[in-house]
């Protein structure tokens, strides 16, 4: 029975790790291209960080590509693994992502909770009680947060899914032509 090329390569000693992805080229002087993705975030900040770091890996395979083609033969094996583990690697990160704001609305709901709890503790009058409560309602309403939360994730994701594609193509373009340019400059 064949060995895989992932076998042959060395990346059977790295277990699918969700969180920790390595690039190799298929010959022994390369450099390997290492990310780990952290499983959580404080800050949206932090998020965008790893988001750029990722992008600029997956440039960074982009031209790994344009190497392996430019070294002889192009194979389509090597190719398909590169493209490979960068799928693997922006669905991780895609995970953490949709993880991330996942939180976030959980602590907005949490925090409505928290005040309406607070308000049952004050035993305000009725017509104070139900005032604060509308308050509260209005301050935490859910469907304004959400919207916001869904629109900021929908654009990290695309953000990564369009250098997932930008990968993509570069290979498919590379196995069509064989040639060493790449589709976009």
């Amino acid at each position: 029975m064949p060995a895989s090329t992932r076998a042959l390569r060395g990346l059977e000693a790295y277990p699918d790790n969700v969180n920790h992805f390595r690039f190799r080229r298929a010959n022994e002087r390369a450099v390997d291209l290492t990310f780990t993705i952290p499983r959580r975030h404080k800050s949206r900040r932090d998020l965008d960080d790893s988001i750029v770091q990722i992008i600029n890996l997956l440039g960074q395979v982009r031209k790994e590509m344009i190497v392996l083609a430019a070294e002889g033969p192009l194979g389509t094996d090597a190719l398909g693994d590169l493209v490979q583990e960068a799928r693997e690697m922006v669905q991780g990160a895609v995970f953490v992502v949709t993880r991330f704001y996942h939180d976030r609305e959980e602590g907005v709901r949490t925090a409505r909770q928290r005040e309406y709890a607070a308000l049952r503790q004050q035993r305000r009058g009725c017509v104070a009680h139900y005032l604060y409560h509308t308050i509260i309602t209005i301050r935490y309403e859910f469907a304004a947060h959400a919207s916001q939360l869904l629109a900021s994730r929908d654009s990290r994701v695309a953000k990564l899914l369009d250098a997932l594609h930008k990968v993509e193509v570069q290979k498919l373009e590379l196995v069509a032509q064989g040639g060493t340019t790449p589709y976009w400059e």
